[in-house]
């Protein structure tokens, strides 16, 4: 069978009141039988030796315990013993996981198809004034740079250093631009690059 998660729920008030009867050894043993269950699918009611083991007890002890207990087991067409709680809740992790794992391709899908340009193909490369991972607008100079690599084109000769007061301009434009452009995606559900091209940015 397939590998078992690591853990199982475990419901307390449960347990106490379907063990009340029990000495504390076979509680014990009845802890045991479960987790051994959960990792191999079922407990070896019919092998006296490999019972003992599960126990961690000697065979004798294990007979004892096992007449008591075995109650709480069902022996299949198969021969196996499970506790059939034990079985729903591993039935339940399993379903639980499935949706979790279609649930999360599915939001993959949305959010690829959110950074899909206008005619649904994936956007390539970024586009004049949209954002940085960090939220950070991008600069139609680093637009301009990954398009010169990505062609083998020749670097131009990098620019003059602006001043502060420059730099703060700049700066300035390219958030009110950002800012823009995200209004248009937000408020109308445009795609960045339509978002741009209306503004004309692009």
């Amino acid at each position: 069978m397939a590998k078992a998660p690591p853990a199982f729920q475990f419901y307390p008030n449960d347990f106490v009141s379907g063990t009340r009867r029990m000495t504390t050894a076979e509680v014990g043993a009845y802890m045991l039988l479960l987790c051994a269950q959960w990792d191999d699918g079922s407990v070896p009611g019919d092998d006296l030796v490999a019972l003992a083991q599960t126990m961690r007890c000697t065979r004798l002890v294990a007979t004892k315990i096992w007449a008591r207990i075995c109650e709480k087991f069902v022996r299949d067409e198969t021969g196996k013993w499970r506790n059939i709680r034990l079985e729903n809740v591993r039935q339940e992790q399993t379903v639980y996981r499935a949706q979790r794992a279609q649930n999360g391709r599915k939001g993959a899908a949305e959010r690829w198809q959110t950074h899909s340009g206008a005619n649904g193909k994936p956007i390539a490369e970024p586009l004049a004034n949209a954002w940085q991972n960090d939220g950070s607008p991008i600069s139609d100079l680093q637009v301009r740079t990954k398009k010169q690599i990505s062609v083998g084109a020749a670097p131009q000769r990098a620019p003059l250093r602006m001043s502060s007061r420059e730099h703060a301009k700049a700066d300035a434009e390219h958030i009110r631009k950002s800012q823009e452009v995200k209004r248009l995606v937000m408020e109308e559900g445009l795609t960045i690059a339509d978002a741009s091209r209306r503004l004309g940015y692009t």
